[in-house]
C-alpha cells in the first residue's frame, strides 16, 4: 500500500509541475505597428499595438512630452524638435517606437525646366523663383543658403524682376541638368531638379491622350483650351473621338518668336456641344460664366512647351453634359430698339410659349441703357413656321403692350386694335425698331456708410453710373468720422434704372475699392451694383 501511495504521490507532483511549466511558457506580447519614426512638428501619427495572450488594455507613454505626446489610444502630437521613446506596456510587458522629430525644409515644386540663356529671352523663361516652406519657421534674420551640383548648368542669383526689385531665382546657365539644394540654418534640406533645354525655335507638335471618367455623348465633343487655344472650343482644336471615354489629337504649335511667355502654357479639357448656336458660340457643360463654363473641375495644368511631346490625362472629370442641341431645337435672337429708355422688363408672349406673362425663356436682356432689348431663345418647330405675338411688360396686368400695325409697318403700344406680329422663323436674326415714349424718372435716396478696419488719410468718393464715373464730385464725396475710419453719404440719384454700377475711390484713381461678388468689397475689383427698387440703405465693411 506504501508503495502505490508513494507512487499516487509522484505522478500527481509531476503533473503539477507540467501544468506550471505550460503556465509560465504563456507570455504577453507587445507588438508595435513601427518601432522607429521620423516626423515633423505638427505631424500626427496613429501608433498601432497588437497584443498577444492578455486581454488587459495598453499604458501609453512618452520618455519626453515636451517633444511628442501619445494619448490613450496611441496618437502621437508632434510638439518640437528632438527624440522621445512611446512606449505601450501592459504589466512589466512592453514595446517601445523611437520618434525622431527633424527639421524640415520643403520646396513648392521638385523639378523645373528653363531655357538656357540667349539674347532677348524673357527672364520667366531662363530663371524661376521656388517658394519653400521651413518647419519650424525661420527665426527673423535667418536665411536660407544655396548650393548647385552644377554650377556650370544653373544656379541661384539675384535677378531684377523691376526697377528696384530684385528677388533670388533659379538661373539657368547653360544645357544641361543640375540640382539645387536649399539649406536653412537648422541643417534641413530641399533639392529641385533643373533641367535646362536650349530653345526650340521649330514648331512644336504636341499630342494629348485623354480619358474620361464617363461615357461622353456623340453630340458632344471635347475640345482643348487654354493659353494654346485662346480658352474655347474653336475649330482645330477639337480632340479626336478613339471611343466615348478615349480623345486623342495632334496640335502643332509654332513658337519661334524669342522670348514667348505662351511656351509657360495653361490648358483644360472643355465638354460642349459640337453644334455652333448660330452666333459664333457653343453651348457648354454648364451654365454661363468661366467657372461654370469650363466644364472641367480640375485646376488649370501647366507645362513648358519647348519640344514634341505626349501628353496622357486620364480621369478627366466634367462637371456637366451639355443639352442636345437637337432638344433645345434652333436658336433665334431677336433685338429691340427702343428709342427711350424702358423702366419695364420686356417679355415676348404668344403662340411661342402659351402667351404666358413672365416667362424667364422669353425676358429680353436690357442694355445699360435700356434702350436695347435682346432675347436669345430655341424653337423646336419648323424653319418654316409662322407664330403670332406681342411685346408685354410681362407684369401680368396687360397695362402695356406692343402689338402690330400692318398698315404702317410700325408696332404700335397699347392699341386693342392692333395685329399680332406674325414672327417668321424662317429668319433667325430679327431686328425690331420702337418708337417709345420716355418713361418718368425715379428719385432715390441714397445712404451709404462705409466701416474701414484701419484710418483712411484720403478723401473718399463714391463715383459709377450716378455721376458719369466723374472724380472728385463734391455731390458724391464721404463724410469722415474724426478717427477717418467711418465715412457717411447721403444723396439723391433721378433714373429709371433699377440698378447701377459705382466704386468707391480717392480721387485720383490710385486706390479704388469694387466688388465682385457684390458682397465683400476689394481694392481694384469688380464694380460694385446698387439696387435702386427702393430707399438705398448701404453699410460697406472693408479691410484696407
Amino acid at each position: 500500500m506504501k508503495k502505490l501511495l508513494s507512487i499516487l504521490l509522484v505522478v500527481v507532483l509531476s503533473m503539477a509541475a507540467f501544468v506550471g511549466c505550460k503556465d509560465v511558457s504563456v507570455e504577453t506580447k507587445i507588438t508595435l505597428s513601427e518601432t522607429q519614426l521620423t516626423l515633423a512638428i505638427g505631424d500626427q501619427h496613429a501608433l498601432t499595438a497588437t497584443v498577444e495572450n492578455s486581454e488587459e488594455s495598453v499604458t501609453w507613454a512618452s520618455s519626453n512630452a515636451n517633444v511628442v505626446k501619445v494619448n490613450k489610444f496611441g496618437q502621437l502630437q508632434v510638439l518640437a524638435l528632438g527624440t522621445a521613446e512611446v512606449t505601450a506596456t501592459i504589466g512589466k510587458v512592453s514595446a517601445k517606437c523611437v520618434v525622431t522629430v527633424n527639421p524640415v525644409l520643403t520646396a513648392e515644386v521638385s523639378a523645373i525646366t528653363l531655357v538656357a540663356p540667349m539674347e532677348g529671352l524673357s527672364a520667366d523663361l531662363t530663371s524661376k523663383k521656388i517658394s519653400y516652406t521651413a518647419n519650424p519657421e525661420l527665426a527673423a534674420g535667418e536665411e536660407l543658403t544655396y548650393a548647385s551640383s552644377n554650377d556650370a548648368v544653373a544656379v541661384v542669383e539675384d535677378v531684377e524682376v523691376e526697377e528696384g526689385v530684385t528677388e533670388k531665382r533659379i538661373v539657368a546657365k547653360s544645357i544641361g541638368a543640375a540640382v539645387i539644394t536649399a539649406t536653412a540654418p537648422n541643417g534641413a534640406k530641399a533639392e529641385v531638379a533643373v533641367t535646362v533645354e536650349g530653345l526650340n525655335e521649330n514648331p512644336t507638335a504636341l499630342t494629348f491622350e485623354i480619358t474620361t471618367a464617363v461615357e461622353v455623348p456623340e453630340y458632344c465633343g471635347v475640345f482643348l483650351a487654354g493659353t494654346l487655344s485662346t480658352w474655347g472650343p474653336m475649330d482645330g482644336f477639337e480632340l479626336t473621338r478613339v471611343d466615348s471615354k478615349t480623345f486623342t489629337g495632334t496640335f502643332t504649335f509654332d513658337f519661334s518668336e524669342v522670348g514667348d511667355t505662351a511656351r509657360n502654357a495653361e490648358y483644360k479639357f472643355i465638354l460642349s456641344s459640337k453644334a455652333d448656336n448660330g452666333d459664333g458660340t457653343y453651348t457648354y457643360g454648364g451654365d454661363t460664366g468661366w467657372e461654370q463654363v469650363n466644364g472641367d473641375n480640375m485646376e488649370n495644368r501647366k507645362m513648358f512647351v519647348n519640344k514634341d511631346e505626349t501628353i496622357k490625362v486620364d480621369g478627366v472629370v466634367f462637371q456637366t453634359v451639355p443639352v442636345n442641341p437637337a432638344l433645345l431645337g434652333t436658336p433665334y435672337t431677336i433685338t429691340i430698339n427702343f428709342t427711350n429708355p424702358v423702366g419695364n422688363d420686356v417679355y415676348l408672349i404668344g403662340d411661342v410659349n402659351g402667351w404666358t406673362h413672365g416667362d424667364a425663356d422669353y425676358k429680353f436682356v436690357a442694355s445699360q441703357d435700356r434702350k436695347t432689348f435682346t432675347l436669345n431663345f430655341y424653337y423646336k418647330g419648323e424653319s418654316t413656321d409662322v407664330k403670332g405675338v406681342k411685346i408685354n411688360s410681362g407684369d401680368g396686368t396687360w397695362d402695356w403692350q406692343y402689338g402690330w400695325d400692318a398698315t404702317n409697318n410700325v408696332w404700335v403700344m397699347n392699341d386693342a386694335t392692333s395685329a399680332n406680329y406674325q414672327l417668321s422663323f424662317a429668319e433667325q436674326n430679327i431686328v425690331w425698331n420702337i418708337e417709345s415714349p420716355e418713361a418718368e424718372p425715379v428719385t432715390h435716396t441714397i445712404n451709404i456708410t462705409i466701416n474701414f478696419t484701419n484710418a483712411v488719410a484720403n478723401d473718399v468718393y463714391l463715383i459709377g453710373v450716378i455721376n458719369g464715373w466723374t472724380l472728385l464730385d463734391e455731390d458724391y464725396k464721404f463724410v469722415a468720422s474724426q478717427d477717418r475710419k467711418t465715412f457717411t453719404l447721403t444723396c439723391t440719384y433721378s433714373t429709371i434704372e433699377t440698378g447701377v454700377e459705382v466704386k468707391i475711390n480717392d480721387g485720383t484713381w490710385g486706390w479704388n475699392y469694387g466688388s465682385s461678388d457684390g458682397i465683400e468689397w476689394t481694392q481694384s475689383g469688380a464694380n460694385y451694383e446698387i439696387d435702386l427698387t427702393g430707399e438705398v440703405n448701404e453699410t460697406w465693411n472693408i479691410a484696407n
